[in-house]
């Protein structure tokens, strides 16, 4: 009989699952057992079975990869035919409510990836000779968080930090254009900005709590040996 044990160790964020990820975030008080089982695989049983030398390379390995730096992830803009929404700026206001809605929280992180990340269905090289490509129109209605779950950390991280300094820069630079255009608007056109000044402040709001929730990241304890 064999018992063999096959383990995938990862090495980078590039070998860990959002979907495991997300897993091992909502244990309160993670031990070692628990981080060899999401990432590994292995349930308690084979973990008992293996050398305790073994055991503590594999906690090692594990907890190394966890450990490596995120903010200075490059920006990835293809994953398979999937292609991160091309013009941020031209988002509609469904995809931006509810990126900031899903972004809050790690446990719908899978639902804003399937936002972020859509269906390539059309691809071209521009006059300067870039490759630019078109995503398929956005349905709240397609999104359930499988797809977004299999996508590997260093997406994630890489576009959260990326969404993290575009909302910083909306922040800082959408109160002053508000107050700028009611300046110029007459006072007839100021009552309809400031309805609409309303409605961005709330959005702002939650853009907010989005990069709130995104640092507390870096203070996040991997694991409790």
């Amino acid at each position: 009989m064999n018992n063999e044990i096959k383990i995938s160790i990862p090495t980078s964020w590039e070998d860990i699952k959002l979907k495991d990820f997300q897993r091992y975030y909502k244990i309160e008080e993670p031990t070692s057992n628990d981080m060899l089982e999401v990432f590994l695989g292995l349930n308690s049983n084979h973990i008992r079975t293996l050398e305790a030398g073994s055991v503590n390379e594999l906690i090692q390995s594990v907890s190394s990869v966890l450990s490596l730096p995120t903010e200075h992830l490059k920006l990835i803009h293809r994953v398979d035919n999937y292609g991160l929404i091309p013009n941020m700026d031209k988002m509609s206001y469904g995809e931006y409510l509810d990126l900031t809605e899903w972004l809050k929280d790690w446990d719908n992180m899978n639902m804003a990836m399937e936002v972020l990340y859509r269906e390539v269905i059309e691809e071209k090289t521009n006059k300067k000779g870039l490759n630019q490509y078109l995503i398929e129109k956005y349905d709240t209605d397609k999104v359930d968080g499988i797809r977004g779950g299999e996508m590997t950390m260093d997406v994630v991280f890489s576009v959260v930090f990326f969404f993290q300094i575009l909302t910083e820069q909306l922040l800082i630079h959408t109160p002053n254009y508000i107050k700028r255009e009611m300046e110029t608007k007459e006072w007839g056109q100021q009552q309809d900005l400031t309805e609409n000044g309303e409605d961005t402040n709330r959005l702002l709001l939650l853009l907010q709590e989005t990069l709130d929730e995104s640092k507390k990241l870096h203070n996040f304890q991997f694991i409790n040996a």
